[in-house]
C-alpha cells in the first residue's frame, strides 16, 4: 500500500489515514537522580485538514510534545511518531531534512525566531534553498505569493525583524513555514505574546489557510478559549501527560477531569455579576509542578482525589469514559464537594 493510498475499514468503506499518529511519546532529560519526565506515555493523532489543541499551565509537557513530534531540539526518549506511514523517530539525519519539508513549526515569540541579520524575504527562501525547490526567479515569486497569501505586500519581504511589528513577524514565520507547502504545521503558542486583536488576526488567517489547503494543525496553546476555536479535539495536559482528551464541544460541554474544570473556571465571564457569583471547585495550589510520589497526580491539588485513599495509592489510566472522551480519574464528571465540605463551602 502506498503512502497516498485508503485503508479499508469494517464497513468496506474508504477511510483516510491519519496524517500524524503519536502513540505511547516520552521525553525524558537529564539521566540518573537527575532524569526529569517531561513527557509521560502521550498518544493521539491528527487527521489532514483537522486541528488537535493541546491544552495546560506552563511546565505541563506541552512544548516538549511539539520538539519531540519534530526532533527539533530533542529526541524522543521512546514511543511512536509517525507521519503519513514515516516513523520520525528512527529516521537519519539525512531522510529527516527531507520529511521537515512536510511538518514545519511555528513558535511563541515571532521575533525571536527570526535572524535578525536577515530580510523577511530571506527568511522565507531558506526553507526553499534547502528543500532545492526552484530556482532564483521561483523562489522569488513564490517568496511573494506567502506574503500576500498571509497578508503582507510583498514588499515587506525587504524589511528586517526590528522592522516589523509582532504581528508582522508572527505573519512572516507562518509564510516562511507555508513556503515549503507542508501538510503539517506545528504551532506553539503562536499567538500568546501578541496583543488581543492581533491574535484574533493570526487565529482567522490560520483557520482561513486550513480551509485552503487542508493542512493539520497541531495546536498548543495555554488560553482555553483560543484552543477551543480553533481546534477540532483537544487533550488537557497536567505534569506530563494526557488528564482528558476528547472532540472539543464534548470537552467543553462535559467537562470531567477535575483539573479541566479548574482550567473553564479560570475563564473570566464578561458580566461582573455573573464572574462574582459563580461556583467554582475548590483546590490548593500547593505542589503544582510536583508529581506524587504514587498515585494520581493531580491529587495534591483536586478537590475530591486529596482526601481519597485510592486517589494516593492508584494512579488512574486514561480511560473511555464515553465514546471518543478519554479521562485519567478515579471519580469523574461534575465537580463535587471534596469530603467535610459542603456544597455551600466551593467557591
Amino acid at each position: 500500500m502506498t503512502a497516498s493510498q485508503s485503508i479499508e475499514p469494517e464497513d468496506g468503506g474508504p477511510t483516510e489515514r491519519a496524517l500524524l499518529e503519536v502513540s505511547g511519546l516520552r521525553q525524558v532529560y537529564g539521566r540518573g537522580a537527575n532524569a526529569f519526565t517531561a513527557v509521560d506515555d502521550v498518544s493521539f493523532s491528527i487527521e489532514r485538514g483537522r486541528s488537535f489543541g493541546i491544552v495546560g499551565e506552563t511546565g505541563s509537557g506541552k512544548s516538549s510534545i511539539a520538539k519531540a513530534v519534530t526532533r527539533l531540539g530533542a529526541e524522543p526518549s521512546g514511543g511512536s511518531v509517525v507521519l503519513d506511514g514515516t516513523e520520525v523517530t528512527t529516521l537519519p539525519a539525512g531522510r529527516l531534512r527531507q520529511l521537515r519539508r512536510r511538518m514545519q513549526m511555528v513558535l511563541q515569540d515571532p521575533h525571536a525566531s527570526l535572524n535578525r541579520r536577515k530580510t523577511a524575504a530571506s527568511a522565507i527562501a531558506l526553507g526553499l534553498e534547502t528543500h532545492g525547490l526552484g530556482d532564483r526567479e521561483e523562489r522569488r515569486r513564490r517568496v511573494d505569493e506567502v506574503l500576500e497569501t498571509t497578508g503582507l505586500r510583498p514588499e515587506y519581504g525587504r524589511s528586517y525583524p526590528h522592522q516589523l511589528s509582532g504581528g508582522q513577524a508572527q505573519r512572516v514565520n507562518i509564510a516562511r513555514a507555508l513556503a515549503v507547502e507542508p501538510e503539517l504545521m506545528v504551532l506553539d503558542e503562536p499567538v500568546s505574546a501578541l496583543d488581543v486583536s492581533t491574535q484574533a488576526q493570526i487565529l482567522n488567517l490560520l483557520r482561513r489557510l486550513q480551509d485552503q489547503t487542508r493542512i493539520a494543525f497541531l495546536f498548543i496553546a495555554h488560553d482555553l478559549a483560543i484552543v477551543r476555536y480553533m481546534c477540532d479535539e483537544v487533550a488537557v495536559m497536567y505534569l506530563g501527560t494526557f488528564v482528558e482528551r476528547a472532540p472539543r464541544d464534548a470537552l467543553f460541554g462535559n467537562p470531567l477531569h477535575p483539573y479541566t474544570h479548574l482550567l473553564l473556571d479560570a475563564i473570566p465571564v464578561p458580566d461582573p455579576v455573573t464572574e462574582s457569583n459563580r461556583e467554582r471547585v475548590s483546590a490548593t495550589s500547593d505542589s503544582t509542578t510536583v508529581r506524587p510520589a504514587q498515585g494520581c497526580r493531580f491529587r495534591n491539588r483536586c478537590p475530591v482525589g486529596r482526601e481519597e485513599r485510592l486517589c494516593a495509592e492508584v494512579e488512574p489510566p486514561l480511560v473511555e469514559a464515553a465514546p471518543d472522551h478519554w479521562v485519567a480519574c478515579h471519580f469523574p464528571g461534575p465537580p463535587r464537594p471534596a469530603a467535610g465540605d459542603s456544597a455551600e463551602d466551593v467557591t
